[in-house]
């Protein structure tokens, strides 16, 4: 492989590797949106609760103090525990983190593109494309990795082949990423309720 060639295999890379970085960035900034939107609904809801608690209570209805702060405690520990699991993923961060990462790429194409724009030796364009590459490299250490469904959404946005393995982890990270938001999501809910109903 001549370094042409090498070249332009390395530029293809760098354009696939922004391409899945601004796919994580996106996807972790979307998790932090659902989650703060699901922490303000829980808040909404159980603070909701507790002044139908507090009204029963007045009236006279139903809850006796025992159960509503059993209930209240339930509450508690769901929206904490969430916020607890949530805060510690540090979405929004990562989210900025592959974001600026994303941007440093992009000038690296930039001065990729630059470089293949102009006649150069052969010396002078393994001499950049040795520069371009240790560029590369640092950038790669200085973020977290994107993840490979984040690549394989990159691929097929791309309309490029799969194999039928990487089929079947594009559907199963799909699936999963996807139940896992839900099922944080839910559960907080569906134990108040459980506990109110039962």
């Amino acid at each position: 492989m001549d370094i042409d060639e090498k070249y332009n295999a390395f530029y293809k890379r760098v354009i696939k590797t922004r391409e899945s970085r601004i796919r994580a960035s996106e996807r972790l900034a979307n998790r932090d949106q659902h989650y703060q939107v699901v922490q303000l609904i829980y808040a909404i809801f159980f603070l909701a609760l507790s002044i139908w608690i507090f009204y029963l209570e007045k009236i006279g209805r139903m809850v006796s103090s025992a159960d509503a702060s059993t209930i209240l405690l339930i509450c508690s520990f769901s929206i904490t525990g969430t916020s607890f699991y949530v805060n510690s993923k540090n979405y929004k961060e990562r989210s900025l983190q592959l974001k600026s990462n994303y941007i440093a790429l992009c000038k690296l194409l930039y001065d990729i593109e630059a470089t293949q724009c102009q006649q150069h030796s052969n010396e002078t364009l393994i001499i950049h494309y040795q520069e371009h590459y240790g560029r590369y490299m640092i950038l790669l250490e200085n973020v977290e990795n994107h993840s490979t469904f984040d690549y394989l959404c990159t691929l097929r946005d791309r309309g490029e082949s799969f194999t039928r393995y990487e089929w079947s982890k594009f559907i199963w990270w799909s699936i999963e990423i996807r139940l896992l938001s839900w099922v944080i999501s839910i559960t907080p809910l569906a134990l108040t309720c459980w506990f109110i109903f039962a």
